[in-house]
């Protein structure tokens, strides 16, 4: 099945539980943004990115990708919230193999 980009805050969210089990996003408790569940996902995966397997960072990795390609709410909360993480040593070297060149130039990875 293809990757496809997520269309809406609650699309991504979705997609980040199914590829990571133990992200729990609480909607309730927040405004449902693209940018409120990135905040919580980088979180998680800066304390849990050495208990991931490789076909979670590549699926991962995909998602980065193709935000990397997009304009909109998506590819501007990876902007703001995620590649900053991704600047980080531990975080780059984990993504960074799996990383399109235009997704490890907005990081810096």
């Amino acid at each position: 099945m293809k990757l496809r980009a997520p269309q809406t805050p609650e699309q991504f969210r979705e997609q980040l539980q199914r590829l990571f089990p133990g992200f729990v996003f609480d909607a309730e408790e927040e405004e449902f943004t693209y940018h409120t569940v990135l905040m919580d996902f980088t979180t998680f995966f800066g304390r849990h990115m050495s208990e991931f397997t490789e076909k979670q960072l590549k699926e991962l990795a995909g998602i980065v990708n193709l935000a990397a390609e997009s304009s909109g709410a998506l590819a501007n909360a990876f902007d703001t919230c995620f590649f900053e993480a991704l600047r980080r040593p531990p975080a780059a070297k984990a993504l960074r193999p799996f990383l399109s060149a235009k997704a490890r130039n907005l990081s810096h990875a």
